[in-house]
């Protein structure tokens, strides 16, 4: 393959990367069934609320999340709904009072703040934020690092020289090959950084209007 098959060909991987990417499209598949899932969900518990319903209520939701609404019952195959919510609130959960599962147990014994109402919201705001994770990471590991090496430096070269004043100082001078397996966190920060730009410029824009 000549080096120009090989630019248009990375150019069409950037491309692809960038589509697969769009934050409408992601905002489509998860994050809509996500929140259509919170609206769905119904539960019953009286407050205080004890140890017993706090975990009935987000097992059950953990598991009307993913075996009804996202249909990836797999994901709590090797532990239980119980288990999995936890494993949720352990990684992700930012609450009121504090984090984690401790800070998700003081949101729901709060009745003043809707109590296990602003821990399943919480919850889903968890849950997108892991699947997004997993989705990212997966359209890098199959559009990206499945590359051949050669062509993985073509396409981290042109992401430098598109992007290359936006890297701090000490990684403005760094070659392709140096930066290959950064290009992945790279790429998200330019696509962050585009969105923001775009919305100050159509900020401005209905401004001027």
């Amino acid at each position: 393959m000549s080096s120009t098959d090989q630019h248009k060909q990375a150019e069409q991987i950037i491309i692809s990367i960038h589509s697969a990417l769009d934050e409408y499209l992601i905002a489509r598949r998860i994050d809509s069934p996500i929140d259509q899932g919170l609206r769905t969900f119904r539960y019953e518990v009286t407050y205080p609320v004890n140890h017993q319903d706090f975990h009935r209520i987000i097992a059950d939701f953990a598991e009307h999340l993913y075996e009804t609404v996202l249909k990836a019952p797999w994901k709590m195959s090797c532990r239980d709904p119980l288990a999995h919510a936890i494993s949720l609130l352990e990684n992700y959960y930012q609450g009121t009072y504090s984090q984690w599962y401790m800070g998700a147990w003081l949101d729901a014994t709060d009745d003043q703040q809707d109590g296990m109402d602003t821990v399943l919201q919480r919850m889903v705001e968890a849950i997108k934020a892991m699947e997004r994770q997993e989705y990212i990471h997966w359209v890098f590991v199959t559009h990206y690092e499945s590359l051949p090496w050669n062509l993985r430096c073509v396409v981290a070269d042109i992401l430098l020289q598109q992007y290359r004043h936006f890297l701090p100082p000490a990684f403005q001078y760094c070659s392709a090959s140096e930066m290959i397996m950064v290009i992945p966190s790279l790429m998200q920060s330019f696509m962050e950084i585009e969105g923001l730009t775009k919305g100050i410029s159509q900020q401005s824009h209905y401004s001027i209007a």
